[in-house]
């Protein structure tokens, strides 16, 4: 089995940032006590499936299949336009209905199929943000988690909600649920126009992104080939990256607060949609 309290203490660092203080992470050991081992971000990451917005199908199923491969088999495939499961050799068609929507729905399909033997968890700290963090447990390990880590469990995840687009806030079908939310092809139609607008964002966004890595990139390499480089002290180089770092950071907090924003436009449209 897994380190758990390891994985709480990845979450707790991610939730941070640079900011990470262990003497802040509220990661406790069974008895109540705090746990002062130190988690270097260069460790955290690989206990989560990360996934974004526009996430493409195959790029969800194809990296959970590896985390599930020693128990269970997990496959995708196209057909047409169809998007079926092969979870050991049994067949599933997924109920897809367009880009916007597809990832909540796949995930609450699969979660769906597992549930006898996993439960899944978000990061909660990511929701509103255009990239989320899934983490799956054996019922085994939530049984630890629930009698050792709740306080940090109930602090650091929340339970996925089957058939919940947690990007766009609206109910989606799922699996055997094709029906679950009667209102949806409705609201999916209604919120469209916001959509749009932030996936535009979205693209925004990873442009400038990209654009300080470039740079990062661009001043490493003349770090590295300049005659002077052995004279470029310690605290400068620190401070050169600091300082795309912040760029990056305040990128990060600009785009939340237009995704903000533009969630709260289609909250005010689902209820007016619920009006009606």
């Amino acid at each position: 089995m897994r380190d758990l309290l390891r994985m709480l203490k990845v979450t707790a660092i991610h939730a941070s940032g640079p900011d990470y203080d262990k003497d802040d992470a509220s990661i406790y050991t069974s008895d109540g006590t705090p746990d002062d081992d130190f988690i270097s971000q260069d460790d955290v990451g690989d206990e989560f499936l990360w996934f974004g917005w526009l996430q493409q199908q195959e790029g969800l199923v194809t990296p959970l299949g590896w985390k599930l491969k020693a128990h269970d088999n997990l496959i995708a495939e196209w057909r047409g336009d169809q998007f079926w499961i092969n979870l050991n050799d049994e067949q599933h068609r997924f109920p897809l209905s367009c880009d916007a929507h597809n990832t909540y729905i796949t995930i609450s399909s699969i979660a769906y199929l597992l549930r006898e033997r996993y439960d899944f968890w978000l990061v909660k700290y990511l929701m509103g943000a255009d990239t989320h963090a899934l983490l799956i447990t054996t019922k085994t390990e939530t049984e630890e988690l629930a009698s050792n880590h709740s306080r940090a469990m109930s602090r650091w995840f929340i339970p996925l909600q089957l058939g919940h687009d947690y990007f766009s806030g609206i109910d989606v079908p799922y699996l055997d649920h094709e029906n679950h939310n009667p209102l949806f092809e409705k609201q999916r139609d209604a919120i469209a126009p916001v959509i749009v607008k932030i996936h535009e964002e979205i693209a925004n966004k990873g442009a400038r992104v990209r654009e300080v890595h470039k740079q990062r990139e661009l001043w490493l390499n003349e770090l590295l080939h300049d005659v002077k480089a052995p004279n470029v002290s310690v605290e400068e180089i620190s401070r050169m990256s600091a300082e795309l770092g912040q760029k990056i950071t305040q990128t990060d907090k600009e785009y939340a607060d237009i995704f903000a924003r533009l969630r709260e436009e289609i909250a005010q449209i689902i209820e007016n949609s619920e009006r009606r």
